[in-house]
């Protein structure tokens, strides 16, 4: 990218080899958070159109489990029909918030009382008597939000992991965040924008190493 804007010889830090790994694209998932569905629409969606022989007929579907762990205020989402209706004509906002019967909630982790832990499958509910701050505060920090406890960001990388590995697709692009590929790479460190093909059953290897599953 240079100046926020694709260029047709920059070529995402694919090889030779992998290039054409865009034609042969069945699924994109997204984080929900601005920030990422941005990154895909100027950085990704450019390159799909220019290489898919069909890229009006690509799903790409927005999913909470994808978003980045929640450390900053800047880590919260927009509402569900906020993105609904910025974004709905490039991305679905369904198929990846079928889980949640309430649209107007948080999906992301939240300790307001009218918001809830979009983390479903693994049943984590907070009060906030129970939440312990682990971010540093021993400077003086203050934060405006709670941060997102290790074992439910875990839980919700297994989560998207086991998501992805049920789809039907065999190749699935996923535009995420530094906390996700963290995860699920065992600290490989992505330039902005960076793109890279990665194996599914690696992932998995990687989860049963930490010993997260």
């Amino acid at each position: 990218l240079v100046n926020g804007e694709p260029e047709a010889h920059l070529e995402l830090s694919l090889s030779f080899e992998e290039r054409n790994i865009l034609k042969e694209l069945d699924l994109v998932v997204v984080s929900p958070l601005t920030r990422a569905i941005q990154t895909f629409e100027i950085g990704l969606w450019p390159h799909i159109q220019s290489r898919c022989t069909n890229p009006s007929e690509l799903s790409v579907v927005a999913h909470p489990f994808a978003a980045e762990r929640v450390y900053l205020i800047s880590d919260h989402g927009k509402k569900h029909p906020m993105l609904q209706d910025a974004y709905g004509h490039l991305v679905d906002f369904e198929i990846g918030f079928q889980h949640m019967e309430d649209k107007e909630a948080a999906w992301w982790f939240s300790l307001d009382d009218k918001d809830i832990v979009f983390d479903s499958k693994s049943g984590t509910s907070y009060e906030h008597e129970d939440y312990e701050e682990w971010r540093p505060v021993g400077e003086g920090q203050t934060y405006a939000c709670a941060g997102e406890p290790q074992h439910v960001f875990t839980r919700r990388m297994i989560n998207l992991y086991q998501w992805l590995d049920e789809r039907p697709e065999s190749t699935i692009a996923v535009v995420c965040h530094w906390g996700v590929i963290d995860f699920m790479m065992g600290g490989a460190d992505f330039k902005n924008c960076e793109m890279r093909v990665v194996s599914l059953s690696d992932i998995a290897n990687r989860i049963a190493a930490d010993g997260s599953a």
